[in-house]
């Protein structure tokens, strides 16, 4: 297309482009819980979790305190959100294992994780044989472990489909 004699196709896909974020996102969130006495306990975490924007299933394992959510496509999901549905009824957070979409870069010589926002940045600890995977667009399979809340321990990566 033309305007006063100027292609301005190219321009337009360029501005729709760049307007377009990549997808990042939760995709899998396994975290260990304290503080569940009972069986009812694990029905309250179901219902709790089942509330945050953007969570498809909630599976809490009773022998092992361990709730697992699976997240729905394009959510905004943040974890901190997830956390703090577990301490809102009286339960204590644990390790985290997850499954993210998102930017694996080196920044100011240290490895970082950004899933989406500024609250989703995590500093990074992992082989050096996966940092040949690393990149803007991947999926990588982690720990946050409860005394290092804001070290992703990566385990692997996969580019992202």
């Amino acid at each position: 297309m033309t305007v006063g004699g100027v292609d301005v196709t190219k321009g337009i896909f360029l501005i729709v482009l760049m307007a377009v974020p990549l997808s990042a996102e939760l995709r899998r969130v396994e975290m260990r819980l304290t503080g569940l006495d009972c069986n009812t306990c694990g029905e309250s975490v179901d219902k709790v979790m089942k509330r945050n924007r953007g969570v498809d299933t909630v599976i809490f394992d009773s022998k092992f305190n361990v709730v697992t959510l699976t997240l729905k496509l394009d959510n905004k999901t943040q974890l901190s959100a997830i956390r703090d549905s577990a301490k809102s009824v009286g339960y204590t957070p644990g390790d985290v294992k997850v499954k993210a979409r998102g930017s694996l870069m080196k920044e100011g010589g240290q490895w970082q994780f950004v899933v989406s926002g500024p609250e989703t940045k995590w500093k990074v600890e992992m082989p050096e044989d996966l940092a040949k995977s690393a990149g803007p667009d991947v999926v990588v399979d982690g720990t946050l472990a409860e005394k290092t809340p804001d070290v992703l321990q990566i385990h692997s990566i996969t580019k992202a489909e």
